[in-house]
C-alpha cells in the first residue's frame, strides 16, 4: 500500500497488511466503521459556533509536521466498541512497512484502563492514522482508520479537534461541541450519544 494511498483514502477504514491469515472476507467483516468529524473553527480558519464538519474544503492544509494529541476514548452506555487498544501507524522508510507505536488502552466494565492523554510528533508524509484493535482473543485482527487531516494530494495534515465516532451513518448536522474537552461530543436533540467515539487534537509541531 502507498502512502498516499492511505493518506488519501476515504474516510474509511481498512485492514493493514499484517492482519494475520484473514482472507479478504474475513478481513472486511472485521472491519470497524467510522466517520471523521472536525469541530468547525477549532483550527483558527474561523469562528467556533459548536458545530462539527465532515467535510471542510475551506481549511488550509498546511502542517507538514504535527503534534497529535490523543485525549481518549468516550464510551456510550453501553459501549459499541468494547475494550479497545489504540497504536499510532506510521510509515517506515525501509521496505513501505507499518510501524505501530501504542497510545492508549480502554476498557470497559468499570476498569480502569490507567491510561492518559498522550501526544506525539507526526511528519505529515509518513503518518498513517491510528489502529483501533479491539480486545479479543483474535490479536490478529487490526483495523485501521484512514485519518484523512488535509489534502491527501499533499499528505498535509489540517489543525483541529476531531473525533471519530463509531459508525458510518452519521450526519454531522446531528452533533454540537458540547464544551467540553474530554467529552467534547453532543447531540442537537440532547438524547445521548449512543456510540463510543476516540477525541484527538492536531497542533503544529
Amino acid at each position: 500500500m502507498k502512502r498516499r494511498e492511505f493518506l488519501g483514502a476515504p474516510a474509511a477504514l481498512l485492514v493493514l497488511p499484517f492482519a494475520g491469515a484473514l482472507s479478504g472476507t474475513a478481513a472486511a467483516a472485521n472491519t470497524l466503521q467510522f466517520t471523521l468529524l472536525r469541530l468547525a473553527g477549532s483550527g483558527g480558519d474561523g469562528e467556533v459556533t459548536g458545530g462539527w464538519q465532515s467535510a471542510w474544503p475551506q481549511a488550509v492544509a498546511s502542517l507538514t509536521r504535527a503534534r497529535i494529541v490523543f485525549r481518549g476514548v468516550v464510551q456510550a452506555a453501553p459501549s459499541t466498541l468494547g475494550p479497545v487498544d489504540i497504536e499510532s501507524a506510521f510509515f517506515s522508510d525501509k521496505g513501505g512497512g507499518v510501524n505501530l507505536a501504542h497510545v492508549y488502552s480502554a476498557r470497559t466494565g468499570g476498569v480502569v484502563s490507567g491510561s492518559k492523554a498522550i501526544s506525539f510528533g507526526a511528519e505529515a508524509a509518513s503518518f498513517g492514522g491510528l489502529v483501533v484493535t479491539p480486545i479479543t482473543g483474535q490479536r490478529s485482527v487490526r483495523t485501521s482508520t484512514s485519518v484523512i487531516l488535509g489534502d491527501s494530494r499533499t499528505g498535509r495534515l489540517t489543525e483541529g479537534r476531531y473525533v471519530l465516532l463509531h459508525g458510518s451513518k452519521v450526519n454531522a448536522a446531528d452533533y454540537v461541541w458540547s464544551g467540553y474537552d474530554d467529552r467534547p461530543l453532543s447531540r442537537r436533540d440532547r438524547r445521548a450519544v449512543s456510540a463510543d467515539y476516540l477525541v484527538f487534537d492536531v497542533e503544529p509541531a
